[in-house]
């Protein structure tokens, strides 16, 4: 019906940027697109014979073994059967980053997901600031009863892409020298907005802190020696700032320390002291298990068989991905992911100064976020973790030399 060449130039290309921008918008559209790209990878014969060389790549590779490890922690597993399946399905993004990795390698693929994210982003972080303007919460907004002016998703995930898209623009901003002084004002309005939504609108800490972080990872990469001074001078300057003057950023630390104090008197009925809680009992459970932890798929029954006879609240999820990695893998799959991180980062080191800077800040970002959510371990985190991880190696390949499409490349 559609020819390979088509099919490589066009339809790859085109859920490539489908998947982008359903990130930040929509997990049906991320869903539909990556099963597309995936059934269109298979059924290209050029494509197949990419897959031949994409364990060469290391990250790609060490995410493939992750996933291998999850289907053989099925057959140790406690959790009910249900329970297994819907791990695996939850990870299904490992097992299909050889299949992504060649997919971001058509023509202009990596480009489009990373513009049509950025452009989902903000389109998220625009319709909030409307209806905080208009004191008329829309779509998610009007589900949440605590956080009004969410859009496509609910605060975390709304505040966590709007930060990772901040982060783009901001290496925009700051590296091209080519652009026009018109267009750097639409980035910094770009940025602007970023900024508002997440610093003054939408509270979410993870997201803040995340914002912050890469924030100054980006100027000490495009600064080099000087960005540590730069880093150092903007922290000194914005974080009092925000603190002051930034409604999210004063609700968040004071939502943060009033949890604290609730925590002291033995209230754990908050956020924060939910996942004190949760963190604690995961520690219990992987003590038992130490070394290949319970299986997939076996936390809930083995939290819920832990705090039985007590008033404690259930989870599926210690809202910690190492936490969970220990209790369903134990040191084997905690060493997995490790790979993961170290193989991504040393991929990362080789490619040139945009896609380095933006790929580690991305990571970094992620490790922020994981010490008190699960990301790596949570589909749609994970799903765009992967395509934008992989992307911006691909960027970053065409950007250090004249990069062909082939599978005799080093990939």
């Amino acid at each position: 019906m559609f020819t390979s060449s088509f099919i490589e130039s066009k339809l790859i290309p085109f859920c490539a940027l489908l998947f982008g921008f359903g990130i930040a918008t929509s997990t049906a559209l991320m869903s539909f697109s990556s099963i597309l790209m995936a059934v269109l990878v298979v059924s290209n014969k050029c494509c197949r014979q990419q897959l031949k060389c994409t364990l060469q790549n290391k990250y790609v590779l060490a995410c493939f073994m992750f996933f291998i490890l999850v289907l053989l922690a099925c057959s140790w597993s406690s959790g009910l059967v249900n329970e297994r399946s819907k791990m695996v399905i939850h990870l299904i993004e490992y097992a299909m980053a050889p299949l992504i990795w060649v997919g971001v390698q058509m023509p202009n693929a990596a480009k489009k997901l990373i513009k049509a994210f950025v452009c989902g982003a903000l389109l998220s972080g625009i319709l909030s600031i409307i209806a905080y303007l208009f004191k008329y919460p829309i779509l998610q907004g009007r589900i949440d009863t605590i956080f009004y002016w969410t859009v496509f998703r609910g605060h975390l995930l709304h505040d966590v892409f709007l930060a990772i898209a901040s982060n783009f623009i901001l290496w925009s901003i700051l590296d091209s020298t080519a652009i026009k002084t018109s267009q750097r004002l639409w980035l910094i309005l770009a940025y602007l907005v970023c900024l508002v939504d997440i610093m003054f609108l939408v509270q979410g800490r993870t997201g803040e802190v995340m914002m912050l972080g890469m924030n100054l990872l980006v100027i000490l990469f495009r600064f080099k020696v000087r960005g540590v001074l730069y880093a150092l001078l903007t922290a000194i300057i914005v974080i009092p700032l925000l603190y002051q003057f930034a409604p999210a950023v004063k609700a968040g630390i004071a939502s943060y320390r009033n949890d604290q104090v609730q925590l002291q008197y033995g209230n754990t009925d908050t956020s924060t002291g939910l996942r004190h809680q949760f963190h604690q009992n995961t520690w219990v459970i992987i003590k038992q298990a130490p070394l290949i932890g319970h299986g997939t798929g076996s936390f809930t029954q083995q939290y819920s068989k832990l705090i039985q006879g007590t008033t404690q609240m259930p989870t599926s999820n210690p809202h910690s991905d190492w936490l969970l990695i220990g209790a369903e893998w134990g040191l084997l799959g905690v060493l997995l992911v490790v790979w993961i991180v170290i193989s991504n980062f040393w991929v990362l080191l080789k490619l040139s100064d945009s896609s380095r800077a933006m790929g580690v800040a991305l990571l970094t970002g992620y490790l922020i976020a994981t010490t008190q959510n699960s990301f790596f371990m949570d589909n749609v985190t994970g799903f765009a973790f992967i395509f934008l991880s992989l992307s911006l190696i691909k960027l970053g390949e065409l950007n250090s030399s004249e990069h062909k499409i082939s599978c005799t490349d080093k990939l």
